[in-house]
């Protein structure tokens, strides 16, 4: 028989599988916040499984690899997805030599040594992670988050593909700390910053050292910022920047729990607050979208937002089920 520690690690190999395949739908991933809640060996399951992946990542185009990322990525044909995903990832371990039940921690590469291929992180709804990369850099990867991390022994490259990421990064000026995302570059040697994957801006917001925030989708010439501490620029999907200064005090308070608002477009705030909450806070009406909002929320509780909207008679609350809360105009 089968023990539980053995049963949450396969489990934990498919939802990595159906996670990372970027196929999952919104049920899927409550049904994961679910499943990882439900019981602390869940927890210890899917940070082993991380760390497996993490191990193997120098080996991602060996040939059982590449099947498995294969048939975990097939639409599944029926919510039997799981199996399929599970045999796949662990019929690749085992071909290259490797055991769930006796997975060490991550080794990361000796400094100086180069890493071949990426390695992949993610955090689900409501979990913010600390990750420890290769060079000594510490990044808080904020919940449903993800990124993947490169170092090519010339270049230390992070992409950020969703969500929102801060950045404690070693120095190392012979190597430079590039952190992408949605076709802007953000370069630093030794500093502290945050990198926000909104909708439909990129947010950089320096806390310490200096960094340069650049168009990769321009030419050599074009627009390039140096940001100094207390500084903030959005980059917009169509073309605009702009900056201004913060308190990178209140700006860091997302680490603790707390998520502040300045004249922020509601539809913003709202997807900032569905990050830590599987009840979902839905704009019925477009209207809605660019109403400004200040305050301070705590993360996990987008109750409090609604209940806040509709007391200052700017939106209406219903709840069409019980993991949505729907505002409307009143």
């Amino acid at each position: 028989m089968r023990t539980v520690d053995e049963r949450a690690l396969d489990a934990a190999a498919g939802w990595h599988a159906r996670l990372g395949s970027g196929r999952a739908s919104d049920s899927e991933r409550r049904e994961f916040d679910a499943w990882i809640d439900a019981a602390p060996e869940h927890q210890d399951a899917w940070a082993r499984t991380q760390n497996a992946w993490a191990l193997v990542g120098e080996l991602a185009d060996h040939p059982a690899l590449a099947q498995a990322r294969r048939s975990a990525r097939r639409p599944p044909a029926s919510r039997l997805w799981a199996p399929v995903a599970i045999a796949a990832s662990l019929a690749a371990a085992v071909a290259l030599g490797l055991t769930w039940k006796t997975m060490a921690p991550p080794i990361s590469p000796p400094a100086g040594e180069v890493q071949l291929a990426a390695i992949s992180y993610m955090t689900p709804v409501g979990k913010v992670s600390r990750i420890a990369l290769s060079d000594g850099t510490i990044v808080m990867l904020d919940a449903d988050s993800a990124m993947s991390a490169v170092f090519d022994g010339k270049v230390r490259r992070v992409t950020l593909s969703r969500g929102r990421a801060q950045f404690q990064v070693a120095h190392d000026a012979a190597h430079p700390f590039v952190v992408t995302a949605q076709g802007r570059s953000v370069t630093a040697l030794g500093t502290v910053f945050d990198v926000d994957l909104e909708p439909a801006a990129v947010t950089v917001t320096l806390l310490q050292g200096k960094v340069a925030v650049r168009d990769l989708t321009a030419r050599q010439d074009a627009r390039q910022a140096i940001l100094t501490p207390g500084e903030r620029l959005v980059a917009s999907g169509d073309g605009g920047w702009s900056r201004r200064a913060i308190d990178t005090t209140q700006a860091a308070r997302w680490l603790n729990g707390d998520l502040v608002f300045d004249e922020s477009e509601l539809g913003l705030v709202a997807a900032e607050l569905n990050r830590y909450s599987n009840r979902k806070l839905v704009l019925a009406d477009a209207r809605l979208i660019h109403t400004p909002i200040s305050g301070v929320f705590r993360a996990g509780d987008p109750e409090a937002l609604a209940e806040g909207l509709e007391a200052s008679g700017v939106a209406r609350v219903t709840r069409r089920a019980s993991d949505q809360i729907v505002l409307s105009k009143p």
